[in-house]
């Protein structure tokens, strides 16, 4: 079992991508005096030029903010919100991605009456605690229950109100 975070809303939200995410190819790699393991060297097939290798400058750069329209999991989010679109967050929780989740949040609320942030757990129904907040108060202690530092406890949904 997992958890899965998400943002539910009746309207579809847009998708926000690691800015530090980069495909390479092995030829980008030489370039920039990477290691480029022999394995990846092997074969007639080789395509030295296609983009093909995931890269992230550092560990910590892998797990920024990212939000993606979900396929994947939607039946998991429909046991738990009416809403008829839902948004995947893919992070790991500090302090300034919280922030820049707030600013996302508060800017998809023009456009929106009400949004949904979850944190449940798969496989796992159960009665969530759901709290509620006005847009204009929002804050990133709203969203500490999506930090995992602490552990899953029980499914939480945070609503926000225009």
């Amino acid at each position: 079992m997992s958890s899965y975070q998400f943002i539910a809303s009746n309207k579809p939200l847009p998708e926000v991508e690691n800015p530090y995410e980069e495909y390479l190819s092995i030829n980008d790699m030489i370039k920039r005096k990477m290691k480029v393991d022999k394995d990846l060297l092997k074969g007639p097939s080789v395509n030295r030029n296609e983009k093909t290798i995931l890269y992230y400058p550092t560990e910590e750069s892998f797990h920024e903010l990212v939000l993606y329209k979900d396929q994947g999991y939607a039946h998991y989010a429909k046991e738990y919100s009416n809403k008829r679109f839902f948004t995947g967050i893919q992070w790991q929780y500090t302090e300034k991605r919280a922030e820049q989740l707030v600013t996302y949040l508060k800017e998809q609320l023009k456009t929106n009456d009400e949004l949904e942030v979850w944190d449940i757990w798969l496989d796992d129904h159960e009665e969530a605690v759901v709290k509620t907040v006005n847009a204009n108060r929002l804050s990133i202690v709203d969203l500490a229950f999506l930090d995992w530092d602490e552990g899953f406890e029980q499914a939480q949904c945070l609503v926000i109100k225009k």
